[in-house]
Order: structure tokens, then C-alpha cells, then sequence
């Protein structure tokens, strides 16, 4: 009796299982058309103050344009190289100078001439339990 009980349990969760992700369709993934959809309008102000930074040429971190006269703010530990590179989302590529760095926070300041510049918009509000963060990589 104890086989039968068990065996129709399984096969109770196996057509569960079959019919919930039957409805789940690819394009309702975390990387489906629908998501990126959402996603899209929802970073889209984000994109415009966040810049692609490179170390000797290569992709390296992404940065926070931080303040209109051309300050970037990015991970200090990914910058190994010697020349560093800002890319703006409008795809132009500007040379930065290291500033200065915090290696306790990992964080660096570098500096592009290019103004004015879009920069991070800053909320005083402390985040809420089940609230969305994302972050933007700099790719379409």
C-alpha cells in the first residue's frame, strides 16, 4: 500500500511539474524576450550615466558617471593596466587618468574630459525587502 501511496505522489508531482513548466515559455525566462522587454525600460535611464571602462583595451568594469564634468566611479581591484579607456553609451571612447583609488573599498575615481555629462541620479530612500535591484552592464 505504502509503494502505491508513494508512487502516485510521484506521479502527482511529476505532472505537476510538466504542466507548470509547459506554461513557462522561453521567452518568460530571466534572459527571455518578455524579461528583457521590462528590463529594458526599466534601465534605460541607468544606461545613460553608466560608461564601459577599459584596461589596455580590454573590458574590464563598468562605471557610474558621478559627477557632469566627468568623474567615473568604478571597481578599483579590475583596473591592472596602465591606460584606461571610458566608453559612453553613445559609443564614444574617452581617455581616463586614474585619480585616486580605495583599495579597502574597492573603489576608484577616474576622470574623462567630456562635458556635460548624464550623471547617476541617487535615491536618499533605503531599499525595500522584495524590491528589484539590477544592474546594467553596458551591452544592447
Amino acid at each position: 500500500m505504502k509503494s502505491w501511496a508513494t508512487l502516485l505522489i510521484l506521479l502527482v508531482i511529476f505532472l505537476v511539474t510538466n504542466i507548470c513548466s509547459a506554461d513557462l515559455k522561453q521567452d518568460s525566462y530571466k534572459n527571455g524576450s518578455n524579461i528583457r522587454k521590462v528590463l529594458e525600460k526599466l534601465l534605460a535611464e541607468a544606461s545613460q550615466w553608466t560608461v564601459e571602462v577599459l584596461s589596455d583595451g580590454k573590458q574590464v568594469a563598468c562605471g557610474t558617471i558621478v559627477d557632469s564634468q566627468g568623474l567615473i566611479l568604478t571597481k578599483a581591484s579590475e583596473l591592472t593596466g596602465s591606460e584606461f579607456t571610458c566608453v559612453l553609451r553613445d559609443g564614444t571612447s574617452h581617455k581616463a587618468e586614474l585619480l585616486t583609488e580605495n583599495s579597502q573599498l574597492d573603489l576608484a575615481l577616474l576622470g574623462i574630459h567630456a562635458a556635460p555629462l548624464r550623471t547617476v541620479s541617487w535615491s536618499d530612500k533605503p531599499p525595500q525587502v522584495g524590491q528589484i535591484v539590477s544592474s546594467f552592464d553596458g551591452s544592447d
